[in-house]
Parts: C-alpha cells; structure tokens; sequence
C-alpha cells in the first residue's frame, strides 16, 4: 500500500475509502487461502499432539517387552524398623524364591597409609609471628589470658624469642594470672597452678585460635592445670608451591628437571615443584584410577592415603628415579594398617557356614542375591526372603493404560461434535484419523485372548458408557487383581503383552557367515530386519531396522568358524558356516500376536518415518507452505493493484484541478467582455 494518499479535495470523493472498499473485495481470495491456511495448520497442529502421544503410548510398551519387568524378584529381611541395619539384600530377575539366613561377625575395611610424622617445618618460635609458620596468620591487637590483655604486633612480635615474645609477654603477667607459657615439641604449652581461661568477646587479635589452644581442653593433672595447642603451630603449607610449602624434607626431582613422578597403585603422577601445590596433588590423586582417597590432616600436619575398596590389600607406593615426594610426604615408609576382611555366615537351610569378603557387597551369597553388608552383630540373625516384586510389572502396565487413555482420548477429543454450538472439532470426518481410532479399539479389544488367559483376567477392563465424560472405552484397572495374578503366574500374564518366542528366517541369497538364526525361549527378538556384515575373521556388524521404522546404529559381535553367537541380537542365536566369509546376511524376525506387541507394530506404521500420520504431516506441510506461495503471489498483486488505484485517483483530482482553473479562467474572460460592452 503507497504511503502517501491524495483524498477527493477537487472531486469531493473520500478516494481512501472507494480504494479500500475495493481492496477488500479483491482481497477475498487471499482471505479464503489465509482461512484455509489456517484449518490446514489446526490439523497439523492436532496430528503432531497425536503423534507425541503415540509415541510416548509406544516407550510404555518397550518396557512391556522387557523379561525383566514381569520376573523382578525384591529382597527383604526380618530386621524390625527400630533395629540397627545389619545388612540389606537385592535379587535380579534370575533369583529363585525363597529364604536364607545370615549373621555378620566383622565388616569388610580399607586399607590406610599416614605419614609417619609430620610433614611441614616445625613453629619458627624466634621468626616475626606473620613469618614463622603457623597455619592461620596472627593478627595484630590484644588477646586475654585470664582477663589479662597480652599485645602483640605479628610484624615484629616472636613467639618465643626472647624479650618481648609472646612466651616472654604471659610469663610476664604471670604474677597476676597465674599462667606461664612455653614452646614444647611445637606447641604452645599453659601452665597454671587454677583453671586457665583464654579470651573474650573483645579480644582484637586472632592469636589464640591461630595457637590452637583456644578451644583446647584445660587438664587437671597433679602437677596442675594444663592447656596445649590442639596440633601442631608450624606445618606445611597446603596451597603454596612444593617448593615454598614449608615440607621438613625438601622434595627432590631428577637433576636438572623441575618435575618429579611417582606411583600409587601402578598409577603415574607427574609433580612440578615450581607450579604444584599439595593440595592440586592431592586432587589428581582423588580424581585417577588409583584407588584411594588422599586427604591432609591439619592437626597431626601428616597425608592420609585411604584405599578407595576394601580388604586385606597394602597400598603399592613408589617414587620415581630422582623423586622423593611420596618419602619426604613420609608415606613411602609408613607402616600402613591393612584392612580387614569381611566375615560373615550363612545357612541355605544346611546349618551355618563361614565366609570371608574382602569386600562389604557380596555377590553370590545365593545366586542372583547381592547382599550388602552394614553392620558387624555377630549374635543376630538376619532372615532374607526372596519373593516376586510385582511392582515393577504393574507400574509399567499402570503407564501403558495411562498412555493409551490418554491417546485415545486425544484422538476423540481432535474428532468430537458438540451439538449446543453445532461446530465440530479439526478433524472431525477425517478418514484417517477414524480408521486409526478404530484400529486402535480392534488391536486392543479384539485380541484379549492370549496364550494363557485374556485382559479381563489379569484385572484390565474398559470404562463404562455411563462413565465420566470422554471415558466409555477406556481402559481401567484393578489392581489388587492384577498383583495377584502376578504374583500367581507373571511369565503368563507376560505372554498376554508378549509372546515368548519370535520367528527368524535368514533371508536366501546371503553372502556372510551366517547359516542359520534360532529364535530363544522366553527372550522375544524385535520384530524387523537385521542385516548382519561379516568377514572371514569372524568379526561381525549388525544393523536393525524395525517394521515401518529406519536404521538403528550398528552393533558388534564375533562369531567362530561354525561357532554360534546368542549376544549379538537379543532373543537370537546365531550359527556361523564353516569355513567363514566374508558378505552380507539379512535375517527377519517377526513375532508372534500379544496384545502389546501387536499395538506396538501397529504404531511403527503410523509414527515411523514413512508412517502414515508422519506422511499426513508431511503432506499437510506442504500444502501450509504451497498456499503461503500463493498468497505472497496475491499480496504482490494486491499491493500493485491498489498503488494503481490511487495513483489513477490521483490523477483524476489533478485533471479536476486543471479543468476548474481552465473553467475560472473562462468566466474571468467572459466577465471582462460584458465589463467592454457596458463602457
């Protein structure tokens, strides 16, 4: 549209409005391809809600199809609630169903290695106090030794360094608190004859915490009141470098180098004096494969190796050729305190038998039982009942008839008629839709006879016409009667989702290695095709496409010369020629009728790539974006239209103009010819 508009001030005509009311007339094809537009996006819009649904409808089946999910066994024991914990257990799906009976003598411990003294430079006790050592820096100000103000400057005060020492300060005050000071073995040592009391509220230096005597205990031996500090005053420095961290034994590294190795359990670290810290050290050491956790221990001023598992196993330590950290660290000669093993007993119902464990979770107790030891009670008995834990199954059939409802639901919602307003829904009398809604019904309510029993058995019905809104046709479910058929039977409620047993046909014409492929009992194979690479070596490559589906990622396996491999595809055993060779075998699987799986393929053809409403989606895009061209077409056309019109409007009040000032020229003419003919 111009930007500039001329309006009838010759002609008198309201020009904008003739144009636009003429626009709007041309503009009605537009309008009728904008509205068609819409209701193509509306359906689009519907048909992926649709879509999303199935497809979460269909991740509830996957886990219909797991063994797992119907043959869960649960673990419990006899402890009481308001016991200690001995010990917990877990069973997988192979346990067998029963009992047994344990009791824990000792528990399972690690390994640990310490320095054998501390590692850092003792207190410098004639150093300004900010020089000599301590962890924490003094601070200047007062600090109060049994309500007596001591002084100190941390730029020039010593600790024990002759007149005016901090030693030399208490010791001055003596007379009236009673309290005299000393430096032994690194520590400061308060002597007094009555109970010491250190600080107050308004001291001003840090000095007492820094001394690590402020929250010591006061003893009460027979010499009198005793307070020392709670570690060691000088140690090393943890964050500064290896070279400046205060170490007693200076650490070393090949000559001419600055970087150092050493081992821990077989593993490597590579130290730089002049860049690494203690305490970047000790996180790599906590971060490697090494298995063991390093800490620092400020008080005893030592490292601590833990060995990450446990039992009765040393910690292997080693420095390297010219490299001394782990000796100036005092590890490399530490007498370490080995673990312990687990001790424990155990009655299959033939009486009691001792175990060891190195470690603490014990696989093999009885078969398919982990149990996890917690508590050393050599005098309790523990009882562990394996039982089937249904569960797990009715969770995951509570998910698929959630899912379902809901899709269904979805489905009827996008097609229903509300007759008060006589307006229907998008995809009201859309074939497809109806034909997917009726199948849906048909793969679900005309399959309830499995192999050992129908839907109706195992607690699963559908809703009642005279239900809420939206609801008749929905499944619902009991679930005390379904808990009680799993536990009665699982494997056959499982065959009424799946079948146990698929149908593999290797394909005629193959190249590969492959001569045959056996479908297993009571594992089902995915139904699709495998297309299995091969080479005279035996390795092996396959590539599962499900049905209406595409190519999933690859997997590897190996196979021998007329060998079989049962690993390579889930629920197939596979049987190698002889010699092998190298080519390409397709094997088709299919899968026998189960409720779920049966839905399952179902829903492969609807959702899968080259589905049907993937297709629908597809073919509705494009028709969105042909009338977007058309109507970008018509807008152009529209848009140079109505500049026409205006510009043909414009001109009509120019020749107005001209006329009127022509015809005003005339009658001026006109009037001075009478003017003559009056004179």
């Amino acid at each position: 549209m111009s930007s500039f508009q001329v309006d009838g001030l010759i002609s008198g005509l309201k020009t904008a409005d003739i144009v636009a009311q003429l626009m709007t007339i041309e503009r009605r094809p537009v309008i009728n391809l904008q509205n068609k537009q819409t209701v193509l996006q509306k359906k689009l819009d519907a048909l992926k809600d649709i879509a999303t649904r199935m497809s979460s409808l269909r991740a509830t089946l996957d886990k219909l199809s797991l063994p797992s999910t119907f043959g869960a066994k649960k673990a419990t024991t006899d402890t009481p609630s308001s016991s200690p914990i001995v010990l917990t257990a877990t069973a997988n799906a192979n346990a067998a169903i029963g009992s047994f009976r344990l009791r824990v003598q000792q528990l399972a411990t690690s390994t640990v290695a310490t320095s054998v003294a501390a590692i850092g430079q003792p207190i410098n006790t004639a150093a300004a106090l900010a020089d000599a050592g301590f962890a924490i820096t003094p601070t200047g100000g007062f600090f109060t030794v049994n309500g007596e103000a001591i002084t100190i400057d941390p730029t020039t005060t010593t600790l024990n360094g002759g007149a005016g020492s901090v030693v030399d300060l208490i010791n001055a005050k003596s007379t009236t608190t009673g309290v005299t000071a000393s430096v032994v073995d690194n520590k400061l040592v308060l002597m007094s004859a009555s109970p010491i009391r250190l600080g107050s509220g308004a001291d001003t230096s840090n000095f007492l915490a820094a001394a690590k005597v402020l929250a010591a205990p006061d003893t009460d031996p027979e010499a009198g009141y005793r307070v020392e500090s709670l570690g060691n005053l000088g140690v090393a420095r943890t964050t500064a470098t290896l070279s400046s961290a205060r170490l007693a034994t200076e650490i070393t590294t090949p000559a001419g180098a600055t970087t150092g190795t050493f081992k821990i359990n077989g593993v490597e670290f590579t130290y730089d004096t002049q860049a690494d810290s203690l305490s970047s050290i000790i996180s790599r050491i906590n971060a490697s494969s090494a298995g063991v956790i390093t800490s620092y221990d400020a008080q005893s001023d030592r490292l601590v190796l833990v060995a990450k598992s446990t039992g009765s196993v040393s910690i292997a330590l080693e420095d390297g050729d010219g490299s001394n950290f782990l000796a100036a660290t005092g590890l490399l000669g530490a007498s370490q305190v080995l673990g312990q093993n687990a001790i424990y007993e155990v009655d299959n119902g033939t009486g009691y038998r001792t175990m060891f464990s190195a470690s603490n979770t014990i696989a093999g107790v009885v078969p398919d039982v982990t149990v996890s030891l917690k508590r050393a009670n050599p005098g309790t008995e523990v009882a562990v009942t394996i039982e089937q834990d249904a569960s797990l199954a009715v969770d995951a059939i509570k998910s698929f008839i959630e899912q379902y409802n809901s899709t269904v639901s979805l489905i009827r919602a996008k097609m229903s008629y509300d007759a008060a307003s006589k307006k229907g829904e998008v995809l009201l009398g859309d074939s497809t839709v109806q034909g997917i809604e009726a199948r849906l019904r048909s793969l679900l309510f005309g399959f309830v006879d499995g192999v050992d029993g129908k839907l109706a058995d195992i607690g699963i019905s559908t809703g009642t016409v005279g239900g809420s809104a939206g609801s008749a046709g929905n499944l619902v479910l009991d679930e005390t009667k379904l808990t009680a058929a799993l536990q009665s039977n699982p494997a056959a409620v499982a065959r009424i989702f799946f079948p146990e047993t698929s149908t593999a046909i290797v394909r005629p014409g193959g190249t590969g290695s492959i001569a045959a492929a056996v479908a297993m009992t009571g594992v089902t194979a995915l139904p699709g095709t495998y297309q299995i690479t091969s080479d005279s070596a035996g390795n092996l490559s396959s590539v599962f496409t499900p049905v209406g589906g595409t190519a999933e990622a690859p997997v590897t396996g190996v196979i021998a010369a007329g060998g079989v491999n049962s690993t390579l595809i889930r629920g197939l055993t596979l049987r190698a020629r002889d010699p092998l060779v190298a080519g390409t075998d397709v094997i088709e699987v299919s899968s026998g009728d189960g409720v779920a799986s049966r839905l399952k393929s179902y829903l492969d053809t609807l959702i899968s790539a080259n589905g049907t409403i993937t297709t629908r989606r597809s073919s509705e895009q494009a028709e969105i974006a042909r009338l977007g061209r058309q109507i970008a077409v018509k807008e152009d056309l529209l848009a140079d239209k109505e500049e026409r019109l205006i510009l043909r409007f414009a001109k009509l009040e120019s020749s107005l103009a001209r006329l009127q000032s022509q015809s005003g020229q005339v009658l001026a003419s006109l009037a001075g010819l009478t003017g003559q003919r009056s004179d």
